[in-house]
């Protein structure tokens, strides 16, 4: 096996499905209840092996959609991820949680097998969705497991869910070492932007939560897709075709991705100067210049470079200029 590749890949993130039972208007992946994707076994499997024994990834990530969605599939993943000494987390919509007992029915296998923590997400548009209830049954059960437990409160402005907002429906007497709760921006790729108005992306562009720095996700966590695809991130956004750096089934899938995705001067200048920075100096002086203050995030500037092959090609020649 060749050695592993420069770059520090200390996350793998498996997209188990994009299927999800909500219609959420802010999700960057455009997922619902009637699609059908679903990674399979062998891909899963391939990659826990391969992410294991590049011996520097540290977490598994169940991603989704809503892997919950399917369990069996996810046993399978947290088995085999906590047998070779990694770490496992899964996001959820907490759908399964509406009542205490099937909180916990749910998670106890997975804390059984090794599950180490669980994201879930409240906010105004997931509040259409799931309820107030629906949460504390899913925190109530996951700090029972003793699970690390993050609780995601996406900020829109004029939102009216907030950090505040979600610590006082969780209520007093928290163990603040285990159960987080954070406050992000919206990140306007997939549906966000689908149903974004000018006026709301202005305003997200001008919030406080909008980040146009580094990427510090690119190659070190690495994510594999329902088919098998290898990204070169954590990845919020659409998966697109030009992002793409590998695929499981390839010899060495991870390894040999990680690889030519750590020589290209295009991932190296998303990871050191932003892709909001690269795309700033890339049209720069061309009929089309494109601001920082255009994007909201880093990842609806990638999402744009990678949905536009021209500014893609300006990118890519900057990167080379830059290296040569």
């Amino acid at each position: 096996m060749p050695s592993p590749p420069s770059v520090s890949c200390t996350d793998l993130v498996l997209n188990v499905t994009l299927r999800c039972p909500l219609h959420c208007s802010h999700c960057c992946y455009r997922s619902e209840a009637k699609l059908s994707d679903a990674m399979c076994q062998s891909h899963m499997e391939q990659a826990i092996r391969e992410a294991a024994s590049l011996g520097s990834v540290r977490t598994v990530h169940f991603n989704g959609g809503d892997p919950f969605l399917l369990p069996e599939l996810m046993l399978s993943g947290i088995r085999l991820a906590h047998g070779f000494g990694m770490r496992t987390a899964a996001v959820t919509s907490a759908f399964f949680a509406d009542t205490p007992d099937r909180a916990t029915a749910t998670l106890a296998p997975m804390a059984a097998a090794g599950l180490s923590e669980i994201s879930v997400s409240y906010d105004d548009m997931h509040a259409v969705y799931i309820t107030p209830r629906h949460l504390v049954n899913l925190v109530d059960a996951a700090e029972q497991l003793r699970l690390m437990v993050y609780v995601s409160v996406t900020i829109e402005p004029g939102s009216r869910i907030d950090r505040k907002h979600v610590a006082q429906l969780l209520g007093p007497g928290r163990d603040e070492a285990r159960v987080r709760i954070y406050e992000v921006g919206i990140n306007t790729t997939g549906r966000a932007a689908d149903l974004a108005d000018a006026a709301s992306r202005t305003a997200r562009a001008a919030s406080a939560h909008a980040y146009r720095g580094p990427c510090n996700g690119v190659l070190r966590s690495i994510q594999v897709a329902g088919d098998g695809r290898i990204l070169p991130c954590c990845g919020v956004l659409p998966h697109s075709d030009r992002m793409v750096i590998g695929h499981v089934d390839a010899p060495n899938g991870l390894a040999e991705a990680l690889r030519r995705a750590a020589a290209d001067p295009l991932w190296n200048a998303i990871a050191s100067a932003g892709p909001v920075d690269l795309i700033v100096a890339a049209t720069a002086g061309t009929d089309r210049a494109l601001s920082a203050g255009e994007f909201d995030g880093i990842c609806a500037a990638c999402d744009r470079l990678f949905s536009d092959p021209r500014l893609l090609e300006l990118a890519r020649q900057r990167t080379i200029d830059l290296a040569g």
